[in-house]
């Protein structure tokens, strides 16, 4: 896979433990992102066939969603691989309409493999438009290629949907996954997104200033980044609350008893707990497609940045803790569009200025300096007191 070559092993052991069906639901993601551009390919050029490869995308989501019908997987993949244009010829995004197909071909093929290597290839396509775009369309070189925030922000997505599907592979929210993937097809090549941008625009791309984030979350004990993590997870939690209270969705007394036990394991409180056996059991309370609270939305957002809480303790990798401040963006990001009512063509531009996006990076950045300057169990407790107090306005008063 096209980026940091420390996930490669890691990306593919995750994709052997899946089922076929939710290896393919990450590939079809993958191809998904790509998939604009091929028809963006056939209006600038008149070759190809944008119809055909539509309708082989939803024929698979349809497939996969558990819709009953009889489809030829071999046929549906030859079909994708036939669009494939050649090499050679007129268009600024050839390239990227050989990765779309290519990527939609593997995704019918993970159907019918015994392990994740079709799937791993989608997702090398994906990486591998980005790159082109990278040392292609703006003459950077390989290396730096291979380290820039747009390859990151990818690897982050993929890394993010593996981490989905393998919390709840029964119940795996595929129109929201969907959906997610159409609008990050609008970001995959945008460098406001993760370098030039003040704000986020959520855990799709990537949160301010991503390497630097990353960096200062490295340095950092395991612990400090589980409360880094806990604090985003608690800011999340009433939001869960007034849901679980109005729907009756998800198991927010099990979630708030396992976000409590995170907190108390931190402060030295919990003298026995078992990190990796609480991470499975969080990773279970996220709510899947079939229930209203979906892992879309803000019940979703909060069990994941518990999770991804449970996780920072249990790895020495610092994405765990990534994520959980990007489960807290993404929550922000479908409150101020549904908020402003947002047209499509409006929505970076405006989430990214939005007074209660800026409110989330500023608290994210005081924990951090909190963490930095000292360490103990009570800057943890701080952390958690001042995350309690901050909760109930993060979508406002």
């Amino acid at each position: 896979m096209t980026g940091p070559s420390d996930q490669e092993s890691r990306f593919r052991d995750q994709l052997d433990a899946l089922t076929p069906r939710l290896r393919a639901t990450f590939a079809l993601a993958c191809a998904e992102r790509l998939l604009p551009f091929y028809s963006e390919f056939c209006r600038e050029t008149g070759e190809g066939e944008p119809a055909t490869a539509l309708a082989s995308c939803d024929r698979l989501w349809d497939y996969l969603s558990g819709e009953p019908f009889a489809v030829d997987v071999a046929r549906e993949a030859q079909r994708c691989l036939d669009l494939i244009p050649p090499e050679y010829g007129p268009g600024s995004t050839r390239a990227f309409a050989d990765d779309a197909c290519a990527a939609l071909a593997f995704a019918w093929r993970s159907l019918e493999t015994s392990d994740g290597y079709e799937a791993m290839a989608a997702g090398r396509r994906t990486l591998a438009s980005i790159d082109y775009h990278l040392t292609t369309t703006l003459d950077i070189d390989d290396t730096e290629a291979l380290e820039h925030p747009l390859i990151h922000s990818e690897c982050a997505r993929q890394q993010r949907d593996l981490f989905e599907l393998a919390s709840s592979p029964d119940r795996v929210a595929l129109r929201g996954l969907r959906t997610r993937a159409v609008g990050e097809s609008e970001v995959l090549f945008d460098l406001n997104t993760v370098t030039t941008g003040e704000h986020p625009r959520t855990a799709l791309t990537a949160p301010p200033g991503l390497l630097d984030l990353r960096r200062r979350l490295d340095a950092l004990s395991v612990e400090q980044r589980a409360s880094f993590a806990a604090a985003c997870a608690e800011r999340l939690f009433p939001s869960y609350e007034a849901s679980w209270r109005k729907t009756g969705v998800g198991d927010f007394p099990s979630a708030r008893a396992s976000l409590d036990r995170l907190w108390e394991h931190l402060t030295g409180t919990l003298t026995t707990c078992d990190p990796r056996a609480e991470l499975a059991g969080s990773q279970g309370l996220v709510p899947g497609d079939d229930q209203q609270g979906s892992s879309s939305g803000p019940t979703g957002d909060a069990c994941v940045a518990l999770a991804y809480g449970w996780e920072a303790l249990t790895t020495r990798d610092a994405q765990a803790a990534l994520w959980a401040a990007g489960a807290v963006f993404e929550a922000l990001w479908g409150h101020v569009v549904a908020l402003l009512r947002l047209r499509p063509g409006e929505l970076r531009a405006a989430v990214m200025g939005h007074e209660l996006v800026q409110a989330e990076v500023a608290r994210q950045e005081r924990d951090l300096a909190l963490l930095e300057a000292a360490t103990g169990t009570e800057i943890i407790r701080r952390l958690r007191t001042l995350a309690l107090s901050e909760s109930s306005t993060l979508f406002g008063s």
